[in-house]
């Protein structure tokens, strides 16, 4: 099921967190701050009490921007990250979204693979965005 993040999700979000993006993973703190900002909306994918995925986006004006989309290892394969990106469409389309974009590490083609199956087109490219040597790659669907 997946259902609104809240306050007592985010030690388990942040233990996703670390799982899925090491040393670039957000803290509990950040978490916190983002849970707090009125422009910033997060789910978590819940299974029988156990939290097994996450993601948000911002919502700025009419377009929407996925901040993170994450599901926990044994969890991967599922489905679970489809489900989880299709509930993010559907709620920045609810709140009058027209457009929503992302970046992903160029590297990560799980995730490519998900992003562009849902309909989202390459827009371009930023240069060592995570890193050096690490661009992401700029995706755009419109709603």
């Amino acid at each position: 099921m997946i259902r609104e993040m809240i306050a007592s999700d985010i030690p388990a979000i942040a233990a996703i967190e670390r799982e899925a993006f090491g040393a670039h993973a957000w803290s509990q703190n950040l978490f916190i701050g983002e849970l707090e900002d009125a422009s910033k909306h997060y789910y978590v994918f819940d299974k029988d009490g156990m939290i097994a995925g996450y993601g948000g986006f911002a919502h700025i004006l009419d377009e929407a921007h996925i901040m993170n989309i994450a599901v926990e290892r044994t969890c991967r394969g599922h489905g679970i990250g489809k489900a989880l990106l299709q509930e993010l469409i559907g709620r920045a389309k609810d709140a009058g979204a027209r457009a929503m974009t992302l970046e992903v590490r160029a590297q990560n083609f799980p995730a490519i693979s998900l992003y562009e199956k849902a309909g989202f087109v390459y827009a371009g490219s930023r240069k060592d965005y995570y890193a050096k040597g690490e661009d992401a790659l700029i995706y755009w669907l419109t709603l």
